[in-house]
């Protein structure tokens, strides 16, 4: 029966209609960073060329890899300048038009590596003037956090200490990744993959409640749900529309990474620590302060997990909803009020101390901020394991909730 259910979720023209229309809004996110391809492609390939962190091997690389650069470069354009060139601030606007584009692009590609190059000496200066106190006091203003408040966010931090320490002193900072000024973290986590999250959430609910509603809205129910095993089936639905969720989901979110991979060419990069000074979190006008020494694909593979790990949680809500209301339309409207609600509610209720932090607590408030997890960097859930914590309380709420449910629906007259 489970087979059967799920041959039927994954047939329905609705599922496939919003799994295409999915699609077609992440390559239009994807694509609002196309323009910035050549730009990516010459860090990626310094990177490539001379390792990701920055120390005395990459430095003694990438100034010989300036120099050559700066060699071809005179080669193709003191013909056209009449003179060879040490620095590029020696070329000015009127010199720069009589480049032509393909000339023009060897000038750019050469400027942005000798930029990278200009701003490491500094780095170790710019880090060190970090104060995680500095920081605390910006997160407490951003957030508008009260006096109690504040004094729970605080005690994170001191626990964070020993880890900001050891990012000072290893030097996990000191690896290239692009400017704070391409924002690719906050493109691919802030913005795409915020948007595939609510995508995957509207998604689940569709698939469940249809599932868990096509008798009732087949007009079959009196005789599907007449004897015991009939009133199984709703297990079996649920069981498939679980399924179908993690198929769909998986489906989605690889497409999705697989072109977003395409369209940026990371190389290298995909082995820098999401804490380089280089990653800016422009929100906060800081890099990113990460609670373990993670690389951009562990950060993307535990992305990942996180992001699949919530879909049993919203189908489980969403089961249970169903089980009450036996419709699906109004299944659909109750579950996205009901995240509507707990979005929201933290500022209803403007509770003190600890029930602040608590009514954050939640699957829909981490789909929010898929930028700063495993990090510090949104003061409300910037707990260590607070992601996990958040699947195992929610995902322990959803089973209570479903077996609530399916224990009602056994006993019910319908």
């Amino acid at each position: 029966m489970i087979k059967i259910e799920l041959i039927k979720i994954l047939r329905s023209p609705v599922v496939i209609g919003l799994f295409i229309l999915a699609m077609l809004l992440n390559v239009l996110i994807i694509s609002s960073i196309w323009y910035m391809q050549d730009d990516l492609r010459v860090v990626s390939k310094l990177a490539d060329d001379t390792g990701y962190q920055i120390n005395d091997f990459f430095m003694e690389q990438a100034d010989q890899k300036m120099n050559e650069q700066m060699e071809a470069m005179n080669q193709v354009v003191s013909p056209v300048i009449g003179k060879e060139i040490e620095s590029l601030s020696e070329l000015d606007q009127d010199l720069l038009n009589q480049l032509t584009e393909d000339q023009f692009n060897i000038v750019y590609d050469t400027s942005l590596v000798e930029s990278y190059l200009e701003l490491i000496p500094e780095l170790d200066l710019a880090y060190q003037e970090i104060s995680l106190t500095d920081f605390l006091e910006v997160q407490i203003r951003y957030h508008g956090l009260t006096e109690k408040q504040a004094a729970i966010l605080q005690k994170n931090f001191t626990k964070y200490e020993p880890r900001f320490n050891e990012i000072k002193e290893s030097k996990e900072y000191k690896s290239l990744y692009f400017q704070g000024e391409y924002q690719m973290h906050e493109t691919l986590y802030r913005t795409l993959w915020k948007a595939l999250l609510f995508e995957l959430l509207l998604m689940s609910v569709l698939i469940t409640a249809f599932s868990m509603n096509y008798e009732f809205e087949q007009r079959t129910h009196l005789h599907t749900y007449a004897t015991k095993r009939g009133r199984k089936l709703m297990i079996d639905k649920a069981f498939a529309s679980l399924v179908a969720v993690a198929i769909v989901s998986i489906l989605l979110i690889s497409s999705t990474v697989l072109i977003y991979s395409i369209s940026t060419p990371m190389g290298a990069l995909w082995n820098t620590p999401v804490t380089s000074f280089f990653n800016w979190n422009s929100s906060m006008n800081y890099p990113y302060f990460s609670w373990w020494n993670l690389s951009m694909w562990q950060f993307l593979l535990l992305a990942v997990t996180v992001t699949i790990c919530l879909q049993p949680i919203f189908s489980a809500i969403t089961v249970t909803i169903s089980l009450f209301i036996r419709h699906t339309y109004m299944t659909v409207m109750l579950k996205l009020l009901f995240v509507g609600l707990l979005i929201t509610i933290p500022y209803i209720l403007s509770l003190e101390g600890w029930g602040y932090y608590l009514l954050l607590y939640q699957p829909y408030w981490l789909m929010l901020n898929p930028h700063s997890w495993f990090t510090i960097n949104f003061a409300p859930l910037s707990g260590e394991m607070a992601e996990l914590m958040i699947i195992l309380i929610w995902g322990l709420i959803g089973l209570v909730a479903v077996l609530i449910g399916f224990n009602r629906f056994k006993r019910l007259d319908i």
